[in-house]
């Protein structure tokens, strides 16, 4: 799995979050719409998207291990291609939000690092079954540390 697959993928890939003319139920918009910014600080979207996206992760397991088999089939596909290309600017977007003065090679590090370890917690949280408020818990943790880590790098 690439830097930003989780997020590019299945129910984690939502085009519409990057736009603020579409509903936007579970307060997961991570992007704003061309040339607008959010109403709600990058900060917020995070503490929505992070529990949300590893709520998901648990839920869609089994899923996604059985859809791990057809992935070499499916990885180069054009439309797997596009979802990828889609994820990267819903990303970008989001970052060049949170991060206006940091150099662009930064902000890339920061938006890897921040997927990657989404990706890598969902993973570890549906290795055994969990409860809700475990999940909440590690939600929050990563929450705050994200939001302190792009604190930092804005302050460099």
């Amino acid at each position: 799995m690439q830097p930003g697959d989780a997020l590019r993928l299945g129910k984690h890939h939502r085009p519409e979050l990057a736009r603020t003319d579409q509903a936007d139920t579970h307060g997961l918009s991570i992007g704003g719409a061309k040339g607008k910014r959010q109403a709600r600080s990058p900060a917020d979207r995070l503490r929505n998207l992070v529990p949300a996206f590893l709520h998901s992760e648990v839920e869609e397991a089994e899923v996604r291990l059985a859809l791990a088999d057809a992935a070499p089939l499916n990885r180069d596909a054009a439309e797997a291609q596009e979802i990828h290309a889609e994820g990267d600017r819903i990303i970008e977007a989001f970052m060049v939000e949170a991060l206006p003065r940091v150099q662009e090679t930064a902000r890339q590090v920061a938006g890897d690092l921040i997927v990657m370890t989404m990706t890598a917690v969902g993973k570890q949280l549906t290795a055994t079954p969990r409860a809700n408020s475990e999940i909440d818990a590690y939600a929050d943790a990563m929450s705050d540390m994200f939001i302190a880590y792009l604190e930092k790098v804005q302050s460099v």
